[in-house]
């Protein structure tokens, strides 16, 4: 393999130690019954989803050919059954779809989200102005500046969205060891622009 093939393995290899840790404490937590459970447990989703997604985009990478709509369908499913939605593929002991009515309602995209408004914070750096770098990622995502601009003030406003959406953008704010500004914003637009409803 090549060492831009080995990239995407690079990534999703980091993703998986990263969730393992934090699963492995969430699990002990909660066998002793840890008050720290209660956070643990929201972060320990957070991760885990960030593996599928990973997952999704490391395969992308190798074989952008691959039909990976079932990666897709399974993290429409993990989000419905977090966001307490009705669910028709997972946690079903013997699933009957055709007794299913209606489709799964759509749970909340805001893992999508903190991708943009990460990407608007790493594009703005230091800079003062805000305005051409919502423009830039409008121009990147397909969206108006007016959506970009009032999705990131829900993330920036307090108790507008779910602490782990939150922070979840701010760790993706940070630009990791080995990536310059440009390349980082070009990744965060493209793993939005590849995992977001369309």
């Amino acid at each position: 393999m090549t060492s831009s093939s080995l990239e995407p393995l690079e990534a999703l290899r980091a993703k998986l130690n990263a969730a393992d840790a934090i699963v492995e404490h969430t699990l002990k937590a909660h066998a002793i019954d840890d008050p720290a459970y209660d956070a643990l447990k929201h972060e320990a989703f957070a991760k885990l989803n960030e593996v599928l997604i990973e997952i999704k985009s490391a395969l992308n990478a190798l074989d952008p050919d691959l039909n990976l709509r079932p990666i897709n369908r399974m993290l429409e499913e993990f989000r419905n059954v977090h966001a307490g939605s009705i669910n028709v593929l997972m946690m079903h002991e013997s699933p009957d779809l055709k007794d299913v009515s209606g489709r799964p309602k759509t749970a909340v995209k805001n893992e999508y989200k903190a991708l943009l408004v990460a990407a608007v914070n790493v594009s703005r750096g230091t800079d003062r102005h805000l305005s051409s770098h919502l423009e830039r990622v409008a121009r990147k995502t397909g969206l108006t500046v007016k959506q970009v601009k009032n999705i990131r003030t829900r993330f920036m406003r307090d108790g507008a969205v779910d602490e782990m959406y939150r922070n979840l953008a701010f760790r993706l704010s940070k630009v990791p060891d080995g990536y310059d500004n440009v390349q980082y914003f070009e990744t965060l637009v493209f793993k939005y622009n590849e995992l977001k409803t369309k």
